[in-house]
């Protein structure tokens, strides 16, 4: 068969442009430290990348999110556990009100240092943490107010008139990478409760002898009567107190732990993250000591190319004319 001019011209332009071709990528994938530039460089490589970086993404959002509840949570814990340390002392107060040897002044005075002590408790249930009340329900408003008659209010309703079959279950819960969601679309395996409710931190309702269940209330009620001279009722009011002792303490372990699922949950996603990154690497990234040699040995194929091409390429007139 006989072999033309033109198709040895042919094949040695396709020679050069393949070689031209492999050099350019080399030199990109040099420069970038990347296998995969474009999708066309490992269709199904390529797309493997696309969806270890999607986990990475998500993985990401998970730390975020947990990141900024963390915090919320843990001034929950340091209010609850402060608000633990001003009941000993409220505790003590009360022994020493009923030891039956104070005077009326002395009365006076023990129902003032309860009464600042309870104006602590009240700040704390109010306290704000990113702008959010730390207490709060849904609506995120001061969870819990004290009228001008003395009545303690949460969410307007007195706290000693509310029934449990009153509560509305007013828990927000956080999917740790797909943003917030409530009771009716929790998913258990995903979310963690983000509030700790004053209502359930300090007690409603009323116990069988009338006495409220509210701490706030409790205090107003152990202040009135301390300031009226009347004790008779110390030893209910210690037992009340003690009540909310143990359920101050059961909130304070509560949001322990799920501040330790936090911790653990981001523990867990860092680990995560390393095997996605690792994946990651193995998909898009070069060997450059392996790129470096393909690299000299596509540049020296395309040298050999051009030295080539003065042999193969027909003269011109412009080559007689020199």
């Amino acid at each position: 068969m006989r072999i033309t001019q033109k198709n040895l011209t042919r094949a040695y332009l396709s020679g050069l442009n393949r070689n031209i071709s492999q050099l350019s990528k080399s030199n990109e994938r040099l420069s970038t430290g990347k296998r995969i530039n474009r999708v066309s460089d490992q269709v199904t490589d390529a797309q493997k990348a696309l969806k270890v970086r999607n986990q990475i993404r998500n993985n990401e959002q998970f730390v975020r999110n947990i990141q900024s509840i963390k915090n919320e949570i843990s001034a929950q814990e340091s209010s609850a556990m402060q608000m633990n340390e001003i009941l000993i002392d409220v505790k003590e107060l009360l022994i020493k009100a009923g030891s039956g040897i104070n005077s009326d002044s002395d009365k006076t005075i023990i129902a003032n240092e309860i009464n600042q002590l309870n104006k602590s408790i009240l700040q704390l249930v109010n306290m704000k943490s990113s702008d959010r009340y730390t207490f709060s329900g849904l609506n995120n408003e001061a969870p819990i107010q004290v009228d001008n008659n003395g009545i303690v209010l949460f969410n307007g309703v007195n706290v000693d008139d509310i029934l449990e079959t009153d509560l509305k279950d007013d828990s927000i819960f956080i999917d740790v990478g797909l943003g917030m969601k409530y009771d009716t679309q929790i998913d258990q395996s995903s979310v963690v409760q983000l509030n700790t409710s004053a209502i359930h931190l300090l007690g409603y309702g009323k116990n069988g002898n009338g006495t409220p269940n509210n701490l706030v209330s409790l205090l107003n009620k152990v202040v009135s009567d301390l300031k009226s001279g009347d004790v008779s009722q110390i030893s209910e009011y210690q037992k009340q107190l003690k009540e909310s002792v143990d359920r101050v303490l059961v909130q304070v372990t509560d949001i322990g732990t799920r501040y330790a699922y936090l911790e653990n949950s981001i523990n867990r996603l860092e680990n995560e993250k390393l095997n996605l990154t690792e994946q990651q690497n193995h998909l898009e990234s070069i060997d450059y000591e392996e790129g470096t040699i393909l690299n000299k040995s596509y540049d020296m194929a395309y040298q050999i190319s051009l030295q080539l091409g003065s042999k193969v390429l027909p003269l011109s007139i412009f080559d007689f004319m020199r």
